[in-house]
């Protein structure tokens, strides 16, 4: 059998204007195939990786817990880096840690104004306590299936509960001695569990 003779192609190295990658193929492979590491360099390389990256990554990750006050501005930084993408992604969203008045507490507010599109929330009873703004926004958020509230019972938990409109399906209260029952009569056609 004949040898073939195989014909060299050339592609200059510098020129990669011509390659093209759906940006959605480009979003798999970061997410699928990058380490954390590896992920934040690419997304630093321009915006437009930087803000699908961003929503990209919260949408895999699912729930987004925080523990600490001074994380919060770490991912406040993070999903606001650069438009707002990041803040449509986050559907859950836990902040168990104990907020005391100042800076902390802007970062909370901005993160929770902006993600409305949350459907589970879960925070402490006293972070509803730090501002008015809290209860109503989580009363806003249109589309919170999972509540969970811990601690002492605060009237804006009240007030919370009551401004709420979303089709919650499971609520976790945990007031101590105050029966939150009564509070759960707006949820009465969708609620399966308390």
């Amino acid at each position: 059998m004949a040898k073939r003779k195989s014909k060299k192609v050339s592609v200059p190295v510098n020129d990669c204007s011509t390659w093209k990658l759906n940006s959605d193929v480009l979003l798999y492979l970061m997410l699928n195939f990058l380490d954390d590491e590896e992920l934040w360099a690419v997304m630093h390389s321009c915006q437009v990786l930087y803000t699908a990256g961003v929503s990209g990554y919260i949408a895999q990750q699912g729930t987004i817990e925080i523990y600490k006050p001074d994380h919060l501005f770490s991912f406040w930084r993070f999903i606001s880096g650069r438009g707002r993408t990041g803040y449509l992604a986050l559907r859950g969203f836990r902040f168990l840690g104990n907020l005391w008045y100042g800076e902390e507490t802007n970062y909370l507010w901005s993160i929770l104004k902006r993600s409305i599109n949350l459907k589970e929330l879960e925070l402490y009873t006293d972070t509803l306590a730090r501002r008015e703004e809290y209860a109503v926004f989580v009363g806003a958020l249109e589309h919170l299936e999972i509540l969970t509230l811990h601690g002492p019972y605060d009237y804006r938990c009240a007030v919370t509960l009551e401004l709420l409109r979303s089709p919650v399906v499971k609520v976790n209260l945990s007031f101590g001695f105050y029966d939150p029952i009564p509070l759960l009569a707006n949820f009465q056609q969708s609620l399966e569990e308390i």
